[in-house]
């Protein structure tokens, strides 16, 4: 220690006064930059997730109403030996047959009769033929039995025997033993509330029913083959508004041709608020060149967070009216009290005195025309005075400081950040498209990775419609099923009214 010293200070002996003064405060802002990114860090884990500014009263000696439990420990996972391994490995495959195997009987089977079409008198009834399928109802997994009755002409001499039989209702898996009610639980208990097809196939193994994962991955790849055409179509419905938002999030994708076996992916999230429609496509990248694509034709509003990637949309289509989010602008005054408290409550308090417009109008049911009007006569007040506060302040505050970025972050997209005075259909900012994506971070926490690209587009296409529903108050159960059972006699022309509607 004493040697560092004696370096540090044989290092700085050249120096005047002036420039060590200089030196010791650039040390000091890179310490009180350094601490700024810890406390936002620990705050990121452990502090509230709440970004709303409400001045609170501090209570004395107030304890806390739950104290941390230490988690006990893991118990540590048996080793299997490779002998072990090939001995389980071989009994399983003793075991395998040819066919399909029978459901259990102790589970309940539902049967649905099924005649032949037409006049019947002349025939004779002859058998039946039994189709059986897994079904679900909420609640309880069970068999439905498709029976099928079997007639014979009469009289007809015995090389001219003409046999006629119920037709068989189709399927969304030709041949496939779920029903569309069962594949869009199964899809819903994963797009929804976020378990995983292995978790669910438990509740098959406790019935005694043995599906394996790669068939149920098989189920949703043929699912989604089923609702491109629905999916195309809703992009096309969005498209065709004149406001949306737009953000991304990542999503971890296996590749055996990387390094590590997985590449970051992006899902892109295109909300309409109007219609409340959400469109998720997954890229391989984050670049521009992604959403300049998807939105090459699209004339209106994109309102987006402060990411430079957008910058550059904006430029490819100058059809687009860029708009900016006002949360992301608070969220770095809120960072930012941390370094200055009483500056950045200052403008937190702009913010909170906006937003409670906002709430005066959403609260009230507002019309489009009338919330239009109460910003015109009480948010530009409010706005006039935030953009000379900030512009007096940046004088105040050291370039690299955190207050100081916040000032610039909110100056540089001011314009932008305006541009929802225009229209009283448009939002303050685009947490209505964050709020979409919510599901997929919690989904992510529980399946982690897609097992490839195409497998990654499928993900995007589902949390599409679980999405829309979400977004519109809809059970996306009974919806999903229901398209997936009249899909495939659908006519393309008819392909729009399977979309959630408002």
């Amino acid at each position: 220690m004493y040697l560092c010293l004696v370096i540090e200070a044989t290092t700085y002996q050249n120096h005047s006064t002036a420039q060590l003064i200089g030196i010791l405060q650039q040390k000091d802002e890179k310490i009180q930059h350094l601490q700024f990114r810890l406390d936002n860090l620990e705050r990121a884990l452990f502090g509230k997730s709440s970004e709303r500014h409400v001045p609170l009263i501090p209570i004395a000696n107030q304890p806390t109403l739950f104290e941390t439990q230490a988690l006990e420990p893991t118990p540590a996972r048996q080793k299997t030996t490779v002998k072990e391994y090939n001995r389980e490995k071989a009994l399983k495959d003793k075991e395998r047959h040819n066919g399909r195997n029978a459901f259990p009987q102790n589970i309940e089977r539902v049967e649905v009769i099924i005649e032949p079409e037409g006049d019947l008198s002349g025939y004779k009834y002859i058998g039946e033929a039994v189709t059986e399928k897994l079904d679900y109802t909420p609640g309880k997994i069970l068999v439905k039995r498709i029976v099928r009755k079997k007639y014979v002409k009469i009289n007809t001499a015995e090389d001219q025997t003409e046999i006629i039989i119920g037709k068989l209702p189709s399927s969304p898996i030709e041949k496939g033993i779920p029903t569309a009610m069962l594949l869009a639980w199964l899809l819903v208990e994963k797009f929804v509330y976020h378990i995983p097809f292995h978790r669910q196939l438990q509740k098959f193994s406790h019935l005694g029913i043995d599906i394996k994962p790669s068939t149920v991955s098989g189920w949703m790849r043929e699912c989604c083959q089923l609702l491109l055409l629905l999916y195309d179509k809703l992009l096309e419905k969005i498209l065709a508004q004149d406001y949306l938002m737009v953000d991304e999030t990542p999503l971890l994708v296996m590749d055996k041709d990387k390094e590590g076996g997985t590449h970051l992916g992006y899902l892109w999230a295109y909300y309409a608020p109007l219609t409340k429609m959400v469109f998720f496509q997954y890229q391989p990248g984050r670049h521009a060149v992604w959403p300049n694509e998807t939105l090459k034709n699209f004339k209106g509003y994109i309102q987006t967070d402060g990411y430079s990637a957008y910058k550059k949309m904006n430029l490819h289509n100058p059809g687009i009216i860029p708009m900016n989010c006002m949360a992301h602008a608070r969220r770095k005054f809120e960072e930012a009290k941390i370094h200055n408290e009483e500056a950045s409550v200052e403008a937190l308090n702009y913010f909170q005195q906006l937003y409670a417009i906002e709430r005066h109008a959403r609260g009230n049911n507002f019309t489009h025309e009338q919330r239009f009007s109460l910003r015109l006569k009480e948010s530009v007040p409010v706005l006039n005075e935030l953009e000379a506060w900030m512009k007096e302040s940046c004088t105040r505050f050291n370039k690299k400081s955190p207050t100081n970025q916040a000032l610039s972050y909110t100056l540089e997209r001011w314009e932008n950040l305006k541009v929802y005075l225009q229209d009283g259909r448009l939002e303050i900012d685009n947490n209505l498209v964050e709020n979409s994506i919510r599901p997929i971070a919690l989904g992510k926490k529980n399946f982690l990775f897609a097992g490839s690209h195409q497998a990654a587009q499928n993900i995007a296409m589902l949390y599409s419609f679980t999405g829309t529903c979400r977004m519109q108050g809809k059970d996306a159960l009974p919806w999903l099923s229901s398209v997936l059972e009249k899909l495939p006699q659908a006519k393309g022309k008819d392909i729009e009214n399977f979309l959630p509607a408002v």
